[in-house]
């Protein structure tokens, strides 16, 4: 699968494995933002496997990106495609 592009998009970071409070948050707020003409984008900081948000992310035309993990993965992330927020 090739890499998403999400350079300049603004990144909701999540560490979740679960559909919660701050996951519904971050749904509404990544909609909300593409909604106002911004480019969101969820990022995972580790794959902990299928996750519940996933399907509502794409439904709602937002991207979901899933990094390596640790502040490694951060890093990584970072230096290819940086975010503008």
């Amino acid at each position: 699968m090739p890499e998403l592009q999400t350079e300049g998009a603004i990144w909701l970071l999540l560490d979740s494995r679960g559909f919660g409070g701050i996951e519904s948050h971050v749904l509404e707020l990544a909609k909300g933002l593409k909604a106002a003409g911004h480019t969101p984008c969820v990022v995972r900081l580790a794959d902990h496997g299928p996750h519940p948000l996933a399907p509502k992310l794409t439904q709602a035309g937002v991207p979901l990106r899933t990094l390596g993990g640790g502040a490694g993965g951060v890093w990584r992330a970072l230096r290819q495609a940086p975010p503008g927020l």
